[in-house]
């Protein structure tokens, strides 16, 4: 059974995140490592009790996945995730998000609720194996497993 989570963004926006099943789950996480290994590789350190980010590269780290990322990598993440999330509207009823996307996050704090989404649906998906690999240590405190949602 796959998990499912809500999460409320902004004023009043409600989503539901369901995890992906294996075989989607696996090609996403081949294609952002391909994509975010070269960028963060060199950012990151640790030993075998856990990770940490090394600030002071995070800069040039954002500096190379912009210029190695291509809007069709992005339109591949996106759509992956975003075919396991609905949008509960104000009658309650689940919508799914992908056919909706262009017109639900036009305007004003739209894209930045866009990408709060998609971050949420990465931990959604990832932070459980994170933190088994003992890599936790590379998403913010509270969005490490056991941690009380915001």
């Amino acid at each position: 059974m796959l998990k499912q989570e809500q999460v409320t963004l902004g004023k009043g926006f409600t989503y539901k995140i369901t995890q992906l099943p294996l075989r989607e789950s696996r090609a996403l996480l081949i294609k952002m490592t391909n994509l975010l290994g070269p960028a963060f590789g060199d950012a990151v350190t640790g030993d075998s009790e856990g990770f940490t980010v090394d600030g002071s590269s995070i800069g040039s780290a954002i500096k190379t996945l912009a210029s190695d990322i291509s809007e069709e990598d992005f339109t591949y993440i996106q759509q992956s995730l975003f075919n396991h999330i609905v949008w509960v509207n104000k009658e309650g009823h689940d919508i799914p998000l992908n056919p909706i996307t262009d017109e639900h996050f036009a305007g004003g704090s739209g894209l930045g609720r866009m990408f709060k989404l998609l971050f949420e649906a990465l931990k959604a998906n990832y932070a459980d194996f994170l933190a088994e690999l003992g890599l936790a240590g590379l998403l913010p405190a509270q969005s490490q497993p056991g941690s009380p949602r915001t």
